[in-house]
């Protein structure tokens, strides 16, 4: 029988043999949990979220973002013009205000020129005329 090797360091061949042969395998749900436990609850500084925000983020898409990413973003940003809708001038306390795309379909964008804030109902409205023409 082996003696343990626990406490001896690996060498970096050795991680990359084990990295190879556990890539692709799926985690129980043991190991998922185990694997989160250590982020869960963590508080980051503002030195650490700079250096893991925006480009430098592994899985940042920048411009290709999605229609929840962008609104994320807006939100993020530019939530301190969110305070009435710029159809009816219903406020944020009236009702819920949202983003709504001036662009064409399918493509969004990070620019606030291209958003106008509108309440539930002129936003319906909105996407109606847009979807007609």
């Amino acid at each position: 029988m082996k003696e343990s090797r626990r406490g001896v360091p690996l060498s970096d061949a050795h991680r990359e043999a084990i990295s190879r042969a556990l890539r692709g395998r799926p985690k129980s749900p043991e190991q998922r949990v185990a694997s989160g436990a250590g982020n869960r609850g963590k508080v980051r500084t503002p030195e650490q979220r700079t250096k893991i925000s925006g480009p430098r983020n592994p899985q940042w898409r920048g411009d290709e973002g999605g229609y929840r990413t962008c609104h994320v973003w807006l939100d993020a940003h530019y939530a301190a013009d969110k305070t009435e809708c710029e159809d009816c001038g219903a406020t944020a306390e009236e009702t819920r205000l949202d983003w709504a795309y001036r662009g064409p379909n399918g493509g969004w964008s990070r620019q606030r020129e291209d958003y106008r804030v509108l309440c539930s109902r002129c936003h319906r409205a909105f996407d109606r005329e847009k979807e007609a023409a």
